[in-house]
């Protein structure tokens, strides 16, 4: 049992607090900025509630005139041409509740987002963005995000998009439809096969975007790679010194084959016999390669089409052979 003496107590008065919270609303910009009082946009609703008894428990807020009501947790963004009229009050911990506030505000344009997509789905950085509004105006450049936002009055344009030197056009109307624009790439694959269709690496690709050319790669299990705007393009291939171009729409195919021929070079002596140990040649890409030593009197190789001059030794120096492979594969060369 315990004893406690009257000086031991203290007594405490007890404040009751019946006074509700006070909530501020901030706009940001503070001061419209646009025609008619009317702000550009876009604009940023911030709230804060005091209470000097007890502590604010919850603020709330309403966008459709109290039909509704949310928590406020972070500032409000508004992007959407319009006139808004924003409801909010908080309570406290004693439950005391403040009469509900209001803020009107209206915005004279739609914040417009231009998107430069790859192949994939994935942001592209560096996309020069312009929009038709009388005549053309810049609207920036896709940053990480591989987007462009700006606030526009809602009606049609003509946006655009400048990516590796090709430029593609689009057609939004903002008033009736998204405020946003996709422009997406194509993932060009430029591959090269042999005679048979199995991938050949080691060439170098390049394609020819924006008035000048632009490297691809070098092929690696047969193809070179490249996000590219859908369009017609010109693409190059160097391989085993052999250079050859393509002219191809990526957005109807993005695959751009590029298929060698399976060259035939024979040595026979002076009665169609064949004959082994001769060694054979190819001018290619400005320098002669050997190809290799005839064995039962043949040997091949794989060589983009066109015309090349072949030489072949067996013993002494045979005369040189030029020929187009692409219409005849086949080289003969016979001793005397």
């Amino acid at each position: 049992m315990q004893t406690f003496y009257v000086d031991d107590i203290e007594v405490r008065p007890v404040i009751a607090d019946s006074t509700p919270p006070v909530t501020t609303a901030a706009l940001n910009p503070p001061v419209p900025d646009g025609p008619g009082g009317a702000y550009n946009g876009p604009v940023t609703l911030t709230l804060a509630a005091s209470d000097s008894e007890s502590s604010v428990a919850q603020t709330v807020y309403s966008v459709d005139n109290g039909t509704t009501w949310s928590p406020y947790t972070a500032p409000l963004p508004f992007g959407k041409q319009g006139s808004y009229t924003i409801l909010y009050k908080s309570t406290d911990l004693a439950g005391n509740a403040e009469t509900q506030q209001s803020v009107s505000f209206s915005l004279a344009a739609t914040v417009t987002t231009v998107s430069l997509k790859d192949s994939a789905g994935q942001p592209l950085v560096g996309g020069v963005v312009k929009y038709y509004d009388g005549s053309w105006k810049d609207m920036g450049t896709t940053d990480a995000s591989g987007q462009v936002t700006k606030a526009l009055p809602e009606r049609s344009y003509i946006f655009s998009v400048t990516y590796l030197g090709t430029t593609k056009q689009l057609t939004q109307n903002t008033s009736t439809g998204p405020a946003s624009v996709v422009f997406q790439t194509v993932k060009a694959k430029v591959q090269l096969k042999d005679s048979q269709g199995n991938p050949l690496n080691g060439a170098d690709a390049k394609v020819y975007a924006g008035g000048n050319w632009q490297t691809m790669g070098t092929t690696a299990g047969g193809e070179a790679t490249k996000e590219l705007l859908p369009g017609s393009y010109t693409f190059g291939l160097t391989y085993d010194g052999v250079y050859k171009e393509k002219a191809q729409n990526i957005g109807d195919d993005p695959a751009v084959v590029f298929q060698t021929a399976s060259v035939l070079i024979q040595l026979k002596d002076a009665g169609g016999n064949p004959v082994d140990g001769g060694t054979a040649r190819v001018y290619a890409g400005g320098s002669w390669r050997t190809i290799g030593i005839t064995a039962g009197g043949e040997i091949r190789t794989e060589l983009l089409p066109g015309t090349y001059t072949f030489g072949m030794t067996s013993g002494t120096a045979l005369p040189n052979i030029s020929k187009d492979i692409g219409t005849d594969p086949t080289v003969v060369f016979q001793l005397p």
